[in-house]
């Protein structure tokens, strides 16, 4: 997964030059046609970042499907897990409240974002390695907001 998520950054910042952004025609409701489908799948910085946001993603498949087992096999309690997931779950639901207000949130550019979200995953990931005790992992919990966040 670290690599995963460096070569995601590493995407996602080859892609982040401002040019060739498409806009939406203005005046009438945008539908989309198969020539228009085709011009977002062939456009090499749409693909950049697909892919990056596919590998971030996925990065996240083994630690939520595999997650509670290793927590358990480092001899954490059920009880302690459990409050893993939650904590998780609430600082994701508090960036989601609180990140549109801040004004550098909305100045960064897409693929920055995911550039942003790959070296959090690349942090949590590296950290996760030295199975830290609990509230390393707790505040560990953090980054996967982080990283969904941003995109």
């Amino acid at each position: 997964p670290p690599k995963a998520e460096a070569g995601a950054a590493a995407a996602a910042a080859a892609s982040a030059s401002p040019q060739g952004r498409p806009s939406l025609p203005s005046g009438s409701p945008w539908r989309a046609t198969l020539a228009d489908f085709w011009v977002l799948v062939t456009d090499r910085v749409f693909a950049l970042a697909l892919a990056s946001a596919a590998c971030l993603q996925c990065s996240h498949v083994l630690y939520y499907n595999f997650g509670s087992i290793a927590f358990q096999m480092a001899g954490h309690s059920g009880t302690a897990v459990g409050l893993l997931w939650s904590v998780g779950v609430a600082a994701e639901i508090l960036l989601f409240m609180v990140a549109p207000t801040f004004p550098a949130y909305r100045a960064l550019h897409p693929p920055w974002l995911l550039v942003l979200g790959g070296a959090a995953g690349v942090l949590r990931w590296g950290t996760m390695a030295t199975n830290p005790p609990l509230p390393a992992l707790i505040l560990l919990q953090g980054a996967p907001t982080t990283i969904y966040t941003v995109m």
